[in-house]
């Protein structure tokens, strides 16, 4: 009896220390969350940066983000809202809204040596005004000037192809803020002049379909890096184009598989499920045609070395078709 009283009550104590245990880890736990406090500076207004200084509570070596997405007229099922991201190991951050519409900025900090992070959300709202248009209506104007000015699938294709590689930065934008930034949506690109590859990828698609092309995003891959480009079907036959590896005048449209495929590209999916393996001739690239009328074909205009390279190692597989020698002269 007293053996089992002694169980009894050692099972007892064993239990509540098992509970007091983790009681004091989760208190633990709790005392070494991260926090911070936000001091910001400036309005949240069109045009305008806005800037967060972050505060953690106590001190250490520190990643500092703010990402942000924006609702506004939604023009087609590229859009997911994210303009981009910031990172930096400075704890004042910034941003300029350039679009109307209501915003959600992600600040959060990330301790780089135990990998804990914490963070905060902050709404805003920019109203409409003059100098500011909205994505949807800068698409829509593009596509109707092209289509204005173009009669064919093939020159509305190209034209816009070209109208992203023109794009430049508005005169109000600080280039060296903004270059701080990774932009992710088609506002980056189409309004702000800068962006990753799926910036570029989403901006032509967006146009190509106010231009009634069908068009698709591509995700995949270049050796082992991520990496956007773009689809768009032409008289019934789908092309590849690239824009964000083209440094200006290099006319990477209208490729195909196989020659970005010879160049360590390697696909995964489309956003809206078309086959790209479709894209098989180059009866739409501009530099071929050009060289199969035997003119002389373009430099990139404003390429560094390393891009002006990288464009003539693919032209020389693009045109390992036995038709006319691969050999170009610059």
């Amino acid at each position: 009896m007293k053996r089992r009283l002694k169980i009894l009550l050692s099972g007892i104590f064993f239990g509540i220390a098992l509970l007091l245990s983790a009681v004091c880890c989760f208190a633990g736990e709790e005392e070494d969350q991260l926090n911070f406090t936000v001091e910001v500076e400036g309005e949240f207004a069109l045009g305008q940066y806005t800037y967060w200084t972050i505060t953690p509570d106590s001190p250490g070596d520190y990643t500092y983000e703010c990402a942000v997405y924006v609702t506004q007229d939604s023009i087609s099922e590229f859009d997911d809202g994210m303009i981009g991201v910031l990172r930096s190991r400075e704890n004042k951050l910034h941003f300029m809204p350039v679009v109307p519409g209501d915003y959600n900025v992600l600040l959060s900090i990330t301790d780089n040596l135990t990998g804990k992070g914490a963070y905060k959300w902050l709404s805003y709202s920019s109203e409409p005004a003059e100098g500011f248009p909205s994505v949807r209506t800068v698409v829509e104007q593009a596509a109707a000037e092209c289509c204005a000015e173009c009669s064919t699938e093939y020159e509305k294709a190209l034209w816009l192809y070209r109208y992203v590689m023109n794009r430049r930065p508005a005169d109000f934008i600080d280039w060296k803020l903004d270059m701080e930034w990774e932009f992710h949506n088609a506002e980056g690109i189409l309004i702000r002049g800068d962006g990753v590859c799926q910036s570029y990828a989403e901006a032509y698609a967006m146009l190509c379909h106010a231009a009634g092309l069908e068009a698709d995003v591509v995700i995949g891959f270049i050796g082992k890096e991520g990496h956007a480009w773009d689809m768009v079907r032409i008289d019934g036959t789908w092309v590849l184009a690239e824009p964000t590896s083209d440094n200006g005048g290099c006319e990477l449209f209208g490729l195909t598989y196989d020659s970005m495929s010879a160049f360590a590209y390697t696909f995964s999916h489309t956003m809206l499920g078309n086959d790209f393996r479709q894209c098989t001739t180059l009866e739409y690239n501009p530099v071929y045609q050009k060289k199969k009328d035997g003119l002389v074909l373009p430099v990139c205009d404003n390429a560094s070395e390393e891009a002006l390279l990288r464009f003539w190692a693919e032209t020389t597989m693009i045109f390992k078709s036995g038709r006319f020698n691969a050999e170009l002269a610059i």
